[in-house]
Parts: structure tokens; sequence; C-alpha cells
């Protein structure tokens, strides 16, 4: 697979794939301001930036030189250390099958490479659940930005998301038991730090690789690395202890995710990883049909205390457990 310049004549097949009034706009926040799309208006569009390069469009070729796909990078500072990436598009014909993910790696390496991009970002109809998947199975991180839009079809809402390819971000994946060790050996130094700070949350009892280990069976602990190295672990289902069931939630449904056992090794503390992390989090559990998240905070940890709340985690009760109290927090996913 690779990239082709895009070419005016190549408008007739892109235009040719948005067969809806809300997937034209999904796709391009009615910048185009046109239903139906026809070949003409998008060429319009992209004639004017191309001849001042301030737009570069692609399109992507299968191995058979069949175009699949297309994208649009610009850069909106003239260093070109963030790139922005717009117009993803898909052929229905390939979608559902992993392309997404090969033309976002192919928007990604062109960014880098001819570029020198550092930073990658787009925005997400919250509405559009697929596209989100696909982001955040890339390495997308939601930013804390999410804009308000209204358009033809109604008022929905942008995610900003944002991805770091210098190399030195973080990469989410699903752990594994060839994980277990590793992660337990920076959650036990965590530990550790906990306790010179005086936060006396986790010890010997929990959480250990026991508990690690029934989340990788179960598939619901995640990894972050960074260059490689084990950076922070989450573990993420819809499981609560019985003293959630006595808290009145402002969403009091099933629709909820909740956050356990999350760790960021002390060797990257203070970076905000933890803050990313939990936005990272949001994001996931929102395309796992979540409409909010719970979690439980030790209430002498002022450090994550402030995090949470800084994110906008809000008390709706308390728990009294083996090592003190801890309120029992919930965010609505607003997106």
């Amino acid at each position: 697979m690779k990239l082709r310049a895009f070419i005016e004549k190549d408008s007739e097949i892109v235009s040719s794939w948005i067969s809806a009034e809300e997937e034209l706009y999904k796709w391009s926040a009615n910048i185009l301001k046109t239903w139906p799309l026809t070949s003409d208006v998008l060429s319009s569009h992209y004639r004017e930036g191309m001849t001042n390069k301030t737009i570069f469009p692609f399109v992507a070729l299968d191995d058979n030189g069949k175009i699949f796909g297309h994208f649009f990078l610009r850069f909106p500072y003239e260093d070109k250390n963030i790139a922005r990436i717009g117009f993803v598009i898909l052929d229905p014909a390939v979608r559902g099958k992993g392309y997404g993910r090969k033309l976002i790696q192919l928007a990604e390496d062109h960014a880098k490479k001819e570029f020198g991009a550092k930073m990658l970002s787009l925005g997400v109809f919250s509405n559009n659940l697929a596209a989100m998947k696909c982001y955040l199975s890339m390495g997308f991180m939601p930013d804390g930005r999410i804009l308000d839009f209204e358009c033809p079809c109604g008022k929905w809402k942008v995610i900003e998301m944002m991805k770091d390819v210098s190399g030195k971000g973080v990469v989410y994946r699903k752990a594994d038991k060839s994980d277990l060790k590793t992660i337990q050996s920076f959650v036990d130094n965590a530990k550790i730090v906990m306790e010179s700070q005086g936060i006396p949350q986790w010890d010997e009892i929990y959480p250990t690789d026991f508990d690690f280990g029934g989340d990788v069976e179960k598939n619901e602990l995640y990894l972050g690395e960074v260059e490689g190295k084990p950076a922070v672990c989450f573990t993420l289902n819809s499981w609560q202890d019985n003293d959630y069931l006595k808290v009145q939630w402002e969403n009091p449904g099933d629709g909820f995710k909740v956050i356990h056992r999350l760790c960021v090794n002390p060797e990257f503390q203070g970076r905000g990883l933890g803050i990313n992390t939990c936005r990272y989090i949001e994001g996931l559990a929102w395309v796992q049909g979540a409409s909010s998240i719970k979690l439980d905070a030790f209430a002498q940890n002022p450090i994550s205390l402030a995090m949470y709340e800084k994110l906008g985690y809000k008390v709706r009760g308390y728990a009294d457990w083996r090592k003190g109290r801890f309120k029992l927090m919930e965010k609505l996913l607003k997106f």
C-alpha cells in the first residue's frame, strides 16, 4: 500500500463514497457546504490550497493500485511540528476490514518522514463511534477539548484528539500474560513511593499478580508504554464493589465503566501521564457504550484526588475499607 498526491480526477471517486447528507457532515464538518457533493465542489475546495501549498491531499492505493482511501494534511504552524489530518474517508467496499488503521498509519508515516511532524491532531464527531474507535486504536487521545458544532442534521460534539509521533509519546495496548511480571514490578515500586509520601493506599495484599492476572484473563488490563518501556497500567470494566450499590449516582443505569488499579510507573510520574491516561480511558469507555465512569479514590491520596477533580470527577459517596476511607467518584461522559 502507498500514498499518491491527490489529482482532480480523484474527486469523482472520493465524492462517490458519500451516499447520505449526514455522512457528508461527519466527514467534512460542513466545510464544503453542498449536498449532494459533486466532484467539481471537492476539486474546487482543494485547488487553491494545493497551489499555495497550505493543504496536502492524498489518496491511498492498495497493492493493485486501486484507490481505497483519502485524507489531507495541513499544518497550523510554520514549523510543521503539528500536522492536522482531515477528510479521512474509505471506500465503502473496504470498511470494517482494517483499512482505516492502514490509512491512518500511511498518514502518520508520511507526516513524520516528509514533513518532520512530531504531533498529529484531528477532530471526530462523538456520534461517529467507528472512526473514534479506529483513532483510539492508533494511539490518538482526547486532548480535553470538546467543541460544539451545528449543521443541517443537528447539533453535534467534536472531540479533539492528539497523538505524539515523536517516539516519546505513550502507546496503549491490551496487556497479556507476558506483561504481568513487568507490571507487578513497577506497581510494587509505586507502593514504595506512595508509602514514602505518607499514602498507605496499597500494600503486599493488594494489588498483586493475582489481581492483574485475573484482569488479563478477562481481557480488561491495559498497558501504556513510552519508547517501549512500561509507563502506566489500568483496568477498565463494569464490575463494582457492593458499596457502590449504596451510592446515588447521577447516572443510575447500566451504561457505565469502572476504572480499577490505575498506576503510573514511578519512572514516568510528574509528566502528566495520569491525566492523559484518564482522557484516553474516557474515550475508550465512550466507544464501548458507556455514558459515565466510576472509580474509588483513596481519601489520603491528595495527588490522585487533585487529578480526578481537575478532570471533572465528582464525589458521590464514600466507602470505608481495609486501608481507610475511599471517595466514590463519577464523571458523566458528555461527548
